[in-house]
């Protein structure tokens, strides 16, 4: 039972968000700069401040996406005490590997999203850097519309397990 309230939660999340892509359909103003958590040099928690960066341009093949959720994951400590173990590493050093939001822009090459549709992605080590910022990009390749992937679990009255690279790989469409 306790799966069937989460999938219609879901589906209602997924109707209402849709409705609300359809209507802001035009393009999203978006700012010169941003706000973002992001490291200087390895260490603690105390070496994650608040910095004003630019936001990112897509290039042809990537999403912007406005960020509404940053997952925070053990993996981040790992990646904040030592930033030198991934290779696009420069600081200030933006963590947070996955969250979702809303797509603000897209790439000359990219194809199958619309700016206003929600999604998630996946991105490790993306040299835009993470999530943990207003705005991120990445590869379209790196980003689900959202509520496509839901959606084939609802039809079959389930819930959809966590977004793992199983999940991804096996149950969405990578444009």
């Amino acid at each position: 039972m306790p799966a069937l309230r989460i999938t219609g939660m879901l589906v209602g999340a997924c109707l209402l968000s849709q409705g609300l892509a359809a209507a802001n359909d035009t393009a999203i103003k978006l700012p010169q700069t941003m706000h973002a958590a992001a490291i200087d040099r390895a260490g603690g928690p105390e070496v994650i401040t608040l910095h004003t960066l630019p936001v990112p341009k897509p290039q042809a093949d990537e999403v912007l996406i406005a960020v509404n959720t940053a997952g925070v994951a053990i993996w981040d400590v790992g990646l904040r005490r030592h930033p030198q173990s991934i290779k696009h590493s420069a600081f200030p050093l933006v963590l947070g590997t996955d969250g979702a939001g809303i797509v603000a822009a897209v790439g000359a090459k990219v194809q199958g999203f619309k700016v206003g549709e929600q999604v998630y992605s996946y991105s490790w080590d993306n040299p835009h850097g993470g999530f943990y910022a207003e705005y991120v990009a990445v590869c379209r390749r790196s980003a689900w519309v959202w509520c496509r992937a839901i959606s084939r679990f609802a039809r079959r009255g389930r819930s959809p397990p966590p977004p793992s690279r199983r999940f991804r790989a096996s149950t969405t469409r990578c444009i």
